[in-house]
């Protein structure tokens, strides 16, 4: 009996099948909004990087991360009546202290995110569980 060969199909290959694009993520922007942050903060001061897979997101951004470094911002979306966003998620996240700076990188670039951080840029990352989600808190190796 002969042997069946399976042919093996990678996802890039399906990506390709379907139109759409395969992305790679602009570590250059990604890089120089990270060094901004810890230039104008504390040395103590963090960043936490949270995955968020945009293709399922309604309006989904250009880029490959949201930057949400302001942490003055949610209280402004929590106040903005066309925003999705409400007060009661804003006190949510008060009450679990995510109000904090953060990058919302989308969901397939958050490992490379951390690691370009970790092994190029010499950052301090640390993982981290969150509702079931791996995030990374960034932080200067002091």
């Amino acid at each position: 009996m002969a042997k069946k060969i399976t042919k093996m199909i990678s996802a890039a290959e399906i990506l390709k099948k379907k139109g759409i694009e395969q992305k790679k993520m602009d570590m250059d922007a990604f890089n120089e909004v990270v060094e901004n942050f810890f230039l104008t903060h504390d040395a103590k001061d963090t960043i936490l990087l949270v995955p968020k897979r945009f293709i399922e997101m309604k309006n989904p951004p250009e880029g490959d991360f949201l930057d949400f470094l302001d942490v003055s911002i949610w209280e402004r979306k929590a106040e903005d009546p066309n925003d999705e966003f409400s007060y009661i998620n804003y006190s949510l996240m008060l009450r679990e202290r995510r109000i904090r700076p953060m990058l919302i990188v989308n969901e397939p670039f958050i490992g490379n995110a951390a690691g370009w951080l970790r092994d190029f840029c010499g950052f301090v990352v640390k993982s981290r569980m969150y509702d079931k989600k791996k995030e990374y808190i960034v932080s200067l190796p002091v």
